[in-house]
C-alpha cells in the first residue's frame, strides 16, 4: 500500500479527470460554490512533499475537495485507501483491511449467493420439497451430543446422518431441477 501525501492524491484525482489546475478551480466551483484559487490548489498539491514549507489547507478547502471529488475526508488525509465516502465501506476497509475493490468484489459475491438462497428457498417451499425442508430444519437444531451407532456397532453423531440425508435431498432436487430446465428447453 503507497502511502501518498494530501496534495499527492489531489493531484492524481485530478489527472484522472484529465483537468488543469484553473480547470479544477472553476469545476469546484461549479460544483460546490466554494471558490479555491488556483494557487491555493498549487499549494495544496505541494502539501506535504518536503519541498518546500506549505501551511496545512483549510478546512473548507478540503470540503469542497472532497465534495467535488466525491472521496472521503479519510481517503484526501491518507488515513484510508477507500476513497468512497460510504461508511459501510470505510468500516469494512478498517475492520478487514480489503482495498475498495475487494469490497465491491465481496458484496457483488455476497449479492449472488443472496439470489441462489432466494432461489433455493423459493424451490424447498413446493409441496413436494417439505421433506427437506424438515431435514433442513432437523439439521440445524440438532446438537452435536446425540450420538446413534451404525450397523457395525461403531458410533456416529445424529447431525452427521441427518447431514447426509440432507445432502441426498439436495441431490435429489438439483437432479429434478436440471431434468426440468433440460426438458423446458426443447
Amino acid at each position: 500500500m503507497t502511502h501518498l501525501t494530501t496534495g499527492e492524491r489531489v493531484k492524481d484525482l485530478r489527472n484522472a479527470k484529465g483537468l488543469t489546475l484553473k480547470e479544477l478551480s472553476s469545476a469546484i466551483q461549479l460544483k460546490t460554490g466554494q471558490y479555491i484559487a488556483v494557487s491555493t490548489l498549487s499549494d495544496l498539491e505541494a502539501y506535504g512533499d518536503g519541498c518546500k514549507p506549505n501551511k496545512e489547507p483549510r478546512l473548507s478547502t478540503v470540503k469542497a475537495i472532497t465534495d467535488y471529488f466525491e472521496i472521503s475526508l479519510d481517503y484526501l488525509a491518507g488515513n484510508s485507501e477507500v476513497k468512497s465516502p460510504n461508511i459501510k465501506l470505510q468500516a469494512i476497509h478498517k475492520m478487514l483491511g480489503l482495498s475498495e475493490e475487494g469490497i465491491k468484489r465481496l458484496q457483488e459475491a455476497n449479492e449472488q449467493r443472496m439470489y441462489f438462497v432466494f432461489l433455493a428457498l423459493d424451490e424447498l417451499l413446493k409441496d413436494d420439497n417439505l421433506y427437506t425442508l424438515d431435514k433442513i430444519g432437523q439439521y440445524l437444531t440438532i446438537g452435536d451430543k446425540y450420538i446413534t451407532e451404525r450397523i457395525d456397532g461403531q458410533p456416529i453423531k445424529q447431525k452427521t446422518l441427518f447431514a447426509v440425508e440432507l445432502q441426498q435431498c439436495f441431490d435429489d432436487m438439483r437432479r429434478k431441477v436440471q431434468e426440468e430446465f433440460n426438458g423446458g428447453a426443447e
